[in-house]
């Protein structure tokens, strides 16, 4: 599914990050579509501990449901998993995004998260997609400059 740049701002209203670790057995697609039903407005599945193939599988799921309620749909640090699930986009951590080229392997479309553990990373990051944040990043920046943050 493909978003505009104000639709994906207009969704980060609630942010959902999933963890199975969480259900005490209940399938994942039970609690996401509770909370798909009660309001999220994004999904990233975040699920570290999921061998591959399952989190694969447990991706499909969720960017279906993700889908059916028209929003957008995430995958935490997997560019493969986010491409073969049609994921709209991927999440990365700062230590996954050392010496890949994410933006050429997911395409332009896609959507691109980026964590900040400090003020300053997230200046970085936000200059680095300054073209789709501009006013987001120069906002943190004078914030941060005068010592608001």
């Amino acid at each position: 599914m493909k978003f505009t740049k104000d639709e994906i701002r207009a969704s980060l209203l609630l942010y959902a990050v999933t963890d199975h670790t969480w259900l005490n057995g209940r399938p994942l697609t039970e609690d996401v579509e509770r909370v798909l039903a009660n309001g999220a407005t994004f999904l990233q599945i975040r699920e570290k501990a999921l061998e591959r193939d399952a989190f694969l599988a447990e991706a499909k799921r969720l960017q279906a449901q993700a889908a059916r309620y028209h929003v957008p749909f995430v995958v935490n640090d997997s560019i493969e998993v986010a491409l073969e699930c049609g994921a709209d986009g991927v999440h990365m951590g700062q230590s996954d995004l050392a010496g890949k080229p994410v933006r050429s392997l997911i395409g332009p479309d896609k959507i691109l998260g980026i964590s900040a553990n400090t003020v300053d990373a997230a200046v970085v990051k936000l200059k680095y997609i300054k073209k789709f944040w501009s006013t987001e990043a120069s906002t943190l920046y004078n914030a941060k400059k005068s010592n608001l943050l």
